[in-house]
């Protein structure tokens, strides 16, 4: 049995805030396309179990239906 491996998402206008559990790794990438397609390879590597960002007024949603395409359990969730 694998371990869960769950990612949480801090969305901004311009960058994404990424932390990987377990592994307890963390990094900072644009939100832009070249971003996000940097981020889904290095998401890629942890085969999340579930992606957690928040919903920051339509920022997410690039990011979060990249995630989806790629084939990952990805909520969006209020900040509050």
């Amino acid at each position: 049995m694998t371990t869960p491996c769950y990612v949480g998402i801090d969305v901004a206008k311009a960058q994404l805030d990424v932390a990987v559990l377990p592994a307890g790794t963390s990094w900072r990438i644009s939100n832009d396309a070249a971003g996000i397609t940097a981020l889904v390879a290095q998401l890629g590597e942890h085969r999340p179990t579930l992606i957690v960002l928040e919903a920051t007024g339509g920022h997410e949603t690039a990011v979060g239906s990249a995630l989806v395409v790629a084939g990952w359990a990805v909520a969006v969730v209020n900040p509050r």
